[in-house]
């Protein structure tokens, strides 16, 4: 048992907290990385578990989480997962990557799509997101202004010059 004596809440008083669970709408979005570690899966298969946030734009803070299956029995799910955490770290502009508190904090562009929930291989009716095509984030050069050319001498006639 739990001793909740210094939990200190009106439990009377109580609003109701907003939660948006539905999945991003398909598009590209950019993200930072919040989160990023290996678990192991209920049936003992280690992976890697991260957490992505929107960055910017409308849907700002929504979070997606990626599993990257590196250990993966299935040949097939290894390598399809070994490719997208390859593309997600050099996005991340990391050539090689040693521990996944390597990719906190870092920005990328990746695009979002919808597809059908599978858990145990049966599917559930419920959409949830895909993530995939990590890019690094265009760094945007700043605006330079051309200095204008100096207006264009009149051409004056010889016979009006006064020497």
């Amino acid at each position: 048992m739990g001793n909740l004596n210094d939990l200190n809440i009106d439990l009377n008083n109580l609003e109701k907290a907003e939660f948006n669970f539905d999945p991003l709408p398909e598009g590209e979005y950019k993200f930072i990385v919040t989160e990023c570690e290996r678990k192991t899966s209920q049936k003992g298969t280690d992976y890697i578990n991260a957490k992505l946030e929107v960055a910017s734009g409308e849907y700002v803070n929504r979070s997606v989480y990626v599993g990257f299956n590196l250990w993966h029995s299935n040949e097939k799910v290894k390598n399809v997962s070994t490719y997208e955490f390859g593309s997600l770290y050099k996005a991340c502009g990391l050539a090689k990557i040693s521990d996944t508190a390597q990719l906190i904090d870092k920005v990328v562009m990746a695009k979002a799509k919808l597809r059908k929930e599978k858990r145990d291989g049966v599917l559930t009716g419920n959409l949830v997101n895909q993530i995939y095509d990590y890019q690094p984030v265009k760094k945007v050069a700043p605006k330079v202004e051309k200095p204008k050319a100096a207006p264009a001498a009149e051409e004056t006639d010889d016979d009006d010059m006064p020497f």
